[in-house]
C-alpha cells in the first residue's frame, strides 16, 4: 500500500506575498502543489502579451480598469523579450529541449522578483534581464494589491482540495498505472510541481493548462470544481511522463513510425503525445474523480480536447483504455492498436489540419506576418520556418523529405519561388502557375510520400492569405488538388 504524507506549508516572509504550498508523495513521485505570487504575475504578463495560450479575455478584464498607456509600452517590451527566448532545439541524443520552457520555469521557481532576476542572469542577455525587471516593477504594485485582496484567496481552497484528491488511493493507483505505461526514466523522489494560477471568476468551462519541464501549470478560479480540474492536471502529468522517457526508447519508437508503410504513420507519431494524455488524463483519471462529466465529454464533439484530430483519436481508444494501460507504449500491441485508432478516428484520408503538428513552413517576404499567424492557428508542436525565395529554403525541404511542407506565397512572388517549388516536385511550379492564371487565392495540395503532404497557398495580399488559411484549417475532409475558398 502506498503512503501519502500531506503537509501544508506557508513559506517564510510576508504572509500575503508568500507562496501557498502543499506536498503529497507516493512511490517515486513527490508532488508539490503551489500557488506563488511571482509565478502568477509572470503568467498574467505572458498571457496578456500573447506569449502563451491562456484565457486571455479574463485577465484583460482584470487589468482594464487601471490600464495606462505606460502599461502598453511595458507589455510590448515584455512581449518582445519573451519571444526572443521561445526556441526549441535537439540535443546530441535527439532529446528536444525547449529553451522557452526553461525561461518560463524560472518564474515558477521564484518566490520574489529578486530571485527571478537571479535566474534571468543565467538564462537571458543582461539587457533583456533589465527590460523584464522594468516591466515587473511597472505591474507589481497593482498586482500585489489584487493578490492580497483576491488572488491568494482564489487559490487557497482549490489548493487544499487538489491535495486531498491526490491523496485518494484510486487516483494514486491510476497515476501509477499511467507511469507504468509510459516507462519514464524517473529517479527516486522525483519532484513534480503543480503550479496553480488564480483565474478571475468566469461562467465559462474553458481553462488552460500546460507543461513546463517538471512544472505543470493549471488555471483555477474561485468556485471551480477541482474534481473537474484534476483530469486536466493528470493530462499535463502524462506529458511529463512522455517527455521523461529514456532518449533511446523515444528515438526507437519515433523511428518505428517513420519506417512504417502505413500512410498515416507520421500523423500518428505527431498526435501521440497529446492524444494519449487526453486518453489517460481526461478519461482514465476523469472516470474516477468526475465520472458523469467525463461521460458527457466523451459524447460531445471536441468534448475531450478542443482539436478535432486529437479528440477523435483519443475517443477511438476509449474502449481499449484498460487494456492499453496494462501494457506499455513500447509494446507491439500498443503500436498496432494506436495506428488502427488513427484510421478509425480520422479516416483513411485525413483533413489538412491532421498533417500540421510538425512541418516545414516557407513564406515569401510579404507573407511574414501571415506565416506567423498560420503557426499560431495550427497550434503546432514544431514549425521550421524559412523565406522560400532564398536558396536555403530549397535546401531545407530537400534535406527533410519526410516532413509535410506548407508554402505561403504572394502571387507576385511566383517566379522567385520556382527553385523552391521544383525542389518539392518538378511539376509543382507549372501546376501553380497554371492555376494562377485563373486568379488567386487558392491552395494546391499534393502528396509528399511516404507520409506527408505539400500545401501551397497563393494569395494577392496578407489579408486574403489569412482568409485562405482559415478556409484550409477549417476543412474537414481530405484535400488533393486545388481548393478555392
Amino acid at each position: 500500500m502506498r503512503t501519502l504524507a500531506l503537509s501544508l506549508l506557508i513559506a517564510a516572509g510576508c504572509a500575503h506575498a508568500a507562496p501557498l504550498e502543499t506536498h503529497a508523495s507516493h512511490g517515486s513521485l513527490v508532488f508539490r502543489i503551489r500557488a506563488a505570487p511571482l509565478a502568477n504575475l509572470a503568467y498574467q504578463l505572458d498571457c496578456l502579451s500573447g506569449t502563451v495560450a491562456c484565457t486571455q479575455s479574463l485577465f484583460h478584464d482584470l487589468w482594464k480598469a487601471t490600464w495606462t498607456p505606460a502599461d502598453d509600452g511595458a507589455l510590448a517590451v515584455w512581449r518582445s523579450v519573451r519571444r526572443r527566448y521561445r526556441s526549441s532545439f535537439d540535443l546530441a541524443d535527439r532529446t528536444r529541449l525547449s529553451y522557452g520552457s526553461r525561461v518560463r520555469t524560472a518564474s515558477l521557481l521564484s518566490e520574489s522578483i529578486d530571485e527571478y532576476l537571479r535566474w534571468l542572469d543565467v538564462l537571458v542577455l543582461p539587457g533583456d534581464r533589465a527590460k523584464l525587471h522594468i516591466t515587473l516593477d511597472q505591474f507589481w504594485p497593482r498586482f500585489s494589491t489584487w493578490w492580497t485582496a483576491h488572488g491568494r484567496e482564489t487559490v487557497a481552497a482549490p489548493l487544499q482540495r487538489f491535495t486531498a484528491l491526490l491523496a485518494d488511493p484510486q487516483v494514486a493507483n491510476r497515476f501509477e498505472q499511467i507511469a507504468h505505461f509510459y516507462q519514464p526514466a524517473l529517479g527516486p523522489q522525483t519532484e513534480v510541481t503543480f503550479d496553480l494560477i488564480a483565474r478571475p471568476a468566469s461562467s465559462s468551462e474553458g481553462m488552460h493548462a500546460e507543461t513546463n519541464d517538471d512544472h505543470l501549470v493549471i488555471e483555477v478560479g474561485a468556485g471551480d470544481s477541482i474534481e473537474s480540474r484534476l483530469p486536466v492536471a493528470a493530462h499535463e502529468l502524462c506529458h511529463f511522463f512522455y517527455a521523461s522517457r529514456p532518449a533511446a526508447a523515444a528515438a526507437t519508437l519515433k523511428d518505428r513510425f517513420a519506417a512504417s508503410p502505413d500512410p498515416l504513420a507520421t500523423i500518428a507519431s505527431d498526435l501521440m503525445d497529446e492524444s494519449l494524455a487526453t486518453l489517460f488524463g481526461n478519461v482514465f483519471v476523469g472516470r474516477v474523480v468526475a465520472p458523469e462529466e467525463t461521460a458527457r465529454r466523451i459524447a460531445q464533439a471536441n468534448g475531450l480536447y478542443n482539436d478535432r484530430n486529437i479528440d477523435r483519436t483519443a475517443k477511438a481508444l476509449v474502449d481499449h483504455v484498460d487494456t492499453l494501460v496494462a501494457s506499455t507504449v513500447d509494446d507491439d500491441a500498443f503500436f498496432s492498436a494506436y495506428l488502427h485508432a488513427i484510421h478509425v478516428g480520422l479516416g483513411d484520408a485525413p483533413a489538412p489540419s491532421a498533417y500540421l503538428r510538425e512541418f516545414l513552413l516557407g513564406h515569401s517576404p510579404t507573407m511574414q506576418a501571415a506565416s506567423e499567424r498560420f503557426t499560431r492557428e495550427t497550434k503546432a508542436q514544431s514549425v521550421y520556418s524559412s523565406v522560400l525565395t532564398t536558396p536555403a529554403a530549397a535546401t531545407e525541404v530537400t534535406h527533410n523529405p519526410r516532413f509535410t511542407v506548407v508554402a505561403l506565397m504572394a502571387a507576385a512572388d511566383l517566379t522567385a519561388s520556382e527553385v523552391y517549388m521544383k525542389s518539392l516536385d518538378p511539376a509543382l511550379f507549372e501546376n501553380v502557375r497554371a492555376e494562377l492564371g485563373r486568379g488567386a487565392p487558392f491552395v494546391v495540395a499534393i502528396p509528399r510520400p511516404p507520409h506527408g503532404m505539400v500545401f501551397v497557398l497563393v494569395a494577392d495580399d496578407p489579408a486574403s492569405m489569412d482568409h485562405l488559411v482559415d478556409a484550409l484549417l477549417a476543412r474537414k475532409d481530405a484535400l488533393h488538388g486545388v481548393m478555392r475558398p
